[in-house]
């Protein structure tokens, strides 16, 4: 399957990709308080995220993602990094992901850009939840630090409401 093919491709690029990501994040206009930060612990998180992207792709549990989202957003919150930049930051690597399927991905009929189409569909469903539990995880530390508010809806926000159930709706 070109889709299998096409993830262990990133995978085994996975160095090559980080390094680009990585590079993007301190070049960017967009993402200048990335330059604060260790350029090896960016490398550390990118890496660990596209060498194992069949594994997160793959997962059938959100646990694993919030986890390591939330707490991700704790970090950068801590570390004083703007919110809109760690959102640009999860953009930067999706679309250096999707880039890199886009000029290797080896689509020569209708089935494998089908295929292709479903892994970019995956790969946004997977930063989708990424980007929604680091947000999460931002604001709880924001407002642990007193910076904002509890939401007005008391409830606990949670992703499986309507999010999980959410049929994909790709267009070739």
């Amino acid at each position: 399957m070109l889709a299998s093919r096409l993830v262990d491709m990133i995978e085994e690029h996975a160095e090559q990709l980080t390094r680009g990501v990585v590079r993007e994040l301190r070049t960017d206009p967009r993402t200048p308080s990335y330059l604060q930060i260790d350029p090896h612990e960016d490398y550390s998180r990118v890496f660990a995220v596209v060498h194992n992207l069949g594994m997160w792709l793959d997962s059938k549990s959100d646990t694993a993602t919030e986890n390591a989202y939330r707490s991700l957003g704790q970090k950068r919150f801590s570390e004083g990094i703007p919110l809109a930049e760690v959102v640009c930051a999860l953009m930067l690597t999706k679309q250096t992901l999707r880039s890199f399927i886009q000029t290797q991905g080896w689509v020569d009929s209708a089935l494998a850009v089908h295929q292709q189409v479903e892994l970019y569909a995956l790969i946004d469903r997977f930063f989708e939840r990424a980007t929604y539990f680091t947000v999460l995880g931002y604001e709880a530390e924001a407002r642990a630090a007193g910076k904002i508010q509890a939401p007005a809806n008391p409830h606990k926000r949670m992703w499986t409401r309507g999010w999980t159930s959410r049929k994909s709706t790709t267009a070739a």
